[in-house]
């Protein structure tokens, strides 16, 4: 039995039972592209539809905070990961 496939089915559950922020959408982004990586992989790990990852990742490249190549790899810039460290921290300040 794929437990990993089961879990990432409860943690899809939990979060479609609560509706994130566009903020928080970007956040999860950026935290996977830390390291450099495909659109299929930040699909799925982000648990949002392709056509919302396309327009996530063009506001997202278009404002300096990812490069996608043109394999299609996408990595954080310096910029983003600026974004990401103030945002961050200003999740925690409020965590409920």
């Amino acid at each position: 039995m794929d437990y990993k496939y089961i879990f990432d089915i409860i943690i899809y559950n939990d979060l479609e039972k609560m509706k994130r922020s566009r903020t928080e959408i970007i956040q999860t982004i950026l935290d996977i592209v830390q390291e450099e990586t495909n659109l299929t992989a930040v699909m799925y790990k982000s648990f949002i539809s392709y056509s919302q990852l396309k327009k996530y990742l063009d506001l997202l490249e278009k404002n300096g905070l990812i490069t996608v190549d043109k394999k299609k790899k996408i990595k954080i810039t310096s910029k983003g990961e600026l974004y990401l460290s103030t945002a961050n921290k200003l999740s925690e300040m409020i965590e409920f």
